[in-house]
């Protein structure tokens, strides 16, 4: 079930914190490591209610990462993540009820593997994390693109996108099936 923050007594109706600095945005020493490759490593930073505060850096120095754990779709190896009063780290519910992601307009969704672009709209609506995979996985098997869920969201366009179809001997074949020889595209 989702929690919905603005029934929240100690939110709800309380725009006395953010005006008095309550809504602060602190990451402390943060580290994100897969394997061995440190993604984000002991970042610490703050940023105050009226401000604005911008990420940059060259591809895979680590920007979607940070953000990623922000919003609640990643978790951290260590360090913290605080909104005002919540840990975002401890409670990724808040994290994802508190925090918007906009993504750049020219790569809206690229940022994310195909498997990762359909688990955010999962977590974004409010679902569990073992209900996101366990629907992202079907949902994954029932379009057949398993083959794809790690690839990059953007480049699924319409030449790589299975199409499947019914053929006279009724058996289902995705667009580009080797068994058909007359395929066209």
């Amino acid at each position: 079930m989702a929690l919905d923050i603005a029934q929240r007594p100690d939110v709800a109706g309380d725009d006395s914190a953010a005006s008095h600095g309550g809504w602060t945005f602190a990451v402390d020493h943060l580290t994100k490591r897969f394997g061995t490759l440190a993604a984000n490593d002991d970042i610490s930073l703050s940023v105050e209610p009226g401000e604005v505060y911008g990420l940059l850096g060259p591809n895979g120095a680590g920007k979607s990462t940070l953000v990623r754990q922000t919003i609640g779709l990643l978790k951290p190896t260590s360090g913290q993540i605080i909104l005002g009063r919540y840990d975002l780290v401890a409670d990724p519910d808040a994290a994802r009820q508190l925090c918007s992601y906009l993504p750049q307009a020219q790569m809206p969704i690229d940022a994310f593997h195909v498997h990762e672009a359909i688990e955010l709209a999962g977590r974004i609506r409010g679902a569990s994390s073992s209900e996101v995979r366990r629907r992202t996985a079907a949902l994954i098997d029932a379009l057949d693109i398993g083959e794809w869920q790690r690839a990059g969201a953007e480049p699924l366009g319409r030449s790589q996108t299975p199409r499947r179809v019914l053929h006279g001997d009724g058996v289902p074949r995705t667009r580009g099936d080797p068994r058909r020889a007359d395929q066209r595209r």
